[in-house]
């Protein structure tokens, strides 16, 4: 993005059964507990969004990294968060590792969302070796969408 935007700002976001904003320090050395609600880290995006962000002079890329795991009654308050944030954002991307927990992507409410939301996108990471493939995938998806939309 940095080498598409001359301004850049990257905000980061943990959660659980709530959110936090962190510092990227904090946010790569956290330690999750379990008892995961995705769609408490997409609230807490819209948060931050409306308060630094509505002026409407930012271009907003949402990239939400994931094992998948979600609870059953959150995956339709999350695909609502999902509906919303797509109104706002240019691209949202959801990256989840293949696990065998369970998988947000795989709902039916996630199903739905990626066939009728344009600007979401899921990538799936089922080996360590595809990293590199997925950060490149996304970033495709993200240099896309800016050049796609930069005659607003």
């Amino acid at each position: 993005l940095r080498q598409i935007y001359s301004e850049v700002q990257v905000r980061f976001i943990t959660h659980e059964t709530t959110a936090e904003e962190k510092t990227e320090e904090e946010f790569f050395r956290t330690k999750s507990t379990g008892g995961t609600t995705l769609s408490s880290g997409i609230e807490k995006a819209r948060e931050i969004i409306d308060e630094d962000y509505s002026d409407g002079d930012w271009d907003i890329f949402a990239w939400h990294a994931t094992d998948g795991d979600n609870a059953s009654n959150d995956n339709q308050v999350f695909a609502h968060q999902i509906s919303k944030l797509s109104e706002i954002a240019r691209a949202i991307i959801l990256c989840e590792t293949d696990t065998s927990s369970g998988s947000a992507s795989r709902s039916p409410e996630v199903l739905s969302l990626r066939e009728n939301i344009k600007n979401f996108f899921v990538f799936t990471l089922d080996r360590r070796e595809g990293i590199r493939d997925i950060l490149v995938g996304m970033l495709e998806v993200l240099k896309e969408r800016s050049v796609a939309n930069e005659g607003r």
